[in-house]
This record gives structure tokens, C-alpha cells and sequence, in this order.
């Protein structure tokens, strides 16, 4: 029993890892870059829905990841800063190599009772760079916007402003 019970907890608390249009190269490196202090669970996709995102047919990679927890001070923690620093240079030089062409990367952290979601399209390498070093204060500052007290949030950056948006706040059942 305390095998199952080991391998359901680990299980609870992997992350989460689906993708389109990343090389071998690029896929085990992220892998490895997640799988501690969790555990990793990958899919890749074959095809992006277009229609999520206004039909653009120049979409050439996406990444999300799910993180099992939230991004506060524990995150950090438990990641450890050099991994995080790491996950966003490694991106920055995925969404580099492919030059202009839209790269489209949506962060979730979840841990089951509160969920962040931020997710950056863009086919501009200094903008897609600057929505990504800019995540942390966006978090950071999230308690001192009306969204606080909210069960989901999810942010969009949007590149006319520069900035991330709360696009959708839910604060429970019935309270939207």
C-alpha cells in the first residue's frame, strides 16, 4: 500500500509538459530541466488549434507547462532559482531560434486550489524576452490588485501596451 500511496502522491504532483513543433534536441532538454523536484508528464501535439489563436498559420512552436504548485515565494523554493532562470533563458532561445514566426508559450501554476495562467504569443524575440522577464512582478504585484482574492487568473501580455492584462478572473462558483 505504501507504494501506491508514494506513486499517487508523485503522480499528483508532476508537471505537466505539452508541446508542438519542438526539436529532440529541445524537448529533452526541457525535460530535463523540469523533471526535479517533480516528475514530468509529456505530450506532444501534432497540430495547434489556429482558430485560438485569430488563425495564424505562422505558428511554428507552443509550450505549456502545468506546475503543480503556485508561483509565490514556495516556488522558488522548491524550483530553485538557477532551474527557473535556466526554464526562461531556455525558452527565450527556443522563441529566438525561430525568428519571426509566432512562438506561443502559456505558463499554468496550479495547485489545486488557486490557478495562474500567463501566456505570451508573439513573433517578436525583444517582446516575447521582456513578457517573460516580466512575469515574476506581475506575480509579485497580483496582491495588491483587485484579483487577490480570485481562485483563477490568467494573464495575457499584450504587446500593443507592453504589459500583462488579467483576461479572465473567476473568484469561485458562481462569483465570476
Amino acid at each position: 500500500m505504501i507504494n501506491n500511496e508514494r506513486y499517487y502522491i508523485s503522480f499528483m504532483y508532476m508537471i505537466k509538459l505539452v508541446h508542438f513543433g519542438l526539436s529532440e534536441a529541445e524537448r529533452e532538454a526541457l525535460y530535463n530541466m523540469l523533471r526535479e523536484p517533480f516528475g514530468v508528464v509529456e505530450e506532444e501535439v501534432k497540430e495547434v488549434e489556429k482558430s485560438n489563436y485569430n488563425n495564424n498559420n505562422n505558428i511554428l512552436s507552443s509550450i505549456y507547462i502545468e506546475f503543480p504548485i503556485r508561483y509565490d515565494e514556495g516556488f522558488i523554493k522548491i524550483l530553485g532559482l538557477d532551474r527557473w532562470e535556466g526554464l526562461k533563458e531556455m525558452v527565450k532561445n527556443m522563441k529566438w531560434r525561430r525568428g519571426k514566426s509566432m512562438f506561443i508559450l502559456t505558463l499554468h501554476f496550479n495547485d489545486g486550489d488557486k490557478s495562474t495562467i500567463f501566456t505570451i504569443k508573439s513573433n517578436n524575440n525583444r517582446i516575447f524576452n521582456k513578457a517573460i522577464d516580466g512575469i515574476e512582478y506581475v506575480v509579485d504585484t497580483v496582491y495588491f490588485r483587485d484579483v487577490k482574492d480570485a481562485k483563477h487568473v490568467s494573464f495575457e501580455f499584450s504587446v500593443d501596451d507592453m504589459r500583462w492584462y488579467p483576461v479572465q478572473v473567476s473568484r469561485g462558483i458562481g462569483n465570476g
